[in-house]
């Protein structure tokens, strides 16, 4: 017994598989080809994006550094008109005023840095002090001594 089984009926022709040999390939190639261009396109425009930003940021500061507005309260109540620029002035200039009054804890970052660097200098100065002074008073203490005791002996000034 012979079984004969005619592939063109399966299938098909021999065009017809090379059409569907050249479609798959040709599908296959085209998602690996735009996976590849999606990847180069976003990290080419992320490092454009980025040079850009970096170019425009100082323009853009600026800008919005100057630009007047009128801030309002927590109860909607608008304050006179000012800028980011001189908000952070005023910011500046009462962290860096020196507060001579009140606790350790209203006091702001400068007067409390100004605070312990006094401490520390004064600590300093005080324990050179102390050393100095005892150091004189030890010499004047041996020196006045040494004079009773030539005195006492009688061995003259």
């Amino acid at each position: 017994m012979q079984i004969t089984i005619n592939t063109s009926d399966i299938l098909g022709d021999e065009t017809t598989i090379r059409d569907e040999v050249v479609a798959a390939i040709t599908n296959s190639m085209r998602h690996e080809m735009r996976d590849k261009i999606a990847t180069l396109v976003a990290a080419n425009a992320e490092a454009a994006l980025r040079d850009a930003l970096k170019e425009q940021m100082a323009g853009i500061v600026a800008t919005h550094l100057d630009t007047p507005f009128s801030p309002t309260d927590i109860y909607g109540n608008k304050k006179p008109e000012t800028t980011l620029r001189s908000m952070i002035a005023e910011i500046i200039q009462k962290e860096c005023t020196l507060q001579t009054r009140g606790s350790s804890y209203d006091q702001n970052r400068f007067t409390q840095a100004v605070n312990e660097t006094l401490k520390a200098e004064v600590s300093r100065f005080q324990k050179e002090f102390n050393r100095i002074v005892d150091a004189n008073a030890v010499n004047q203490t041996l020196d006045l001594a040494y004079k009773k005791l030539r005195e006492v002996c009688g061995l003259g000034k």
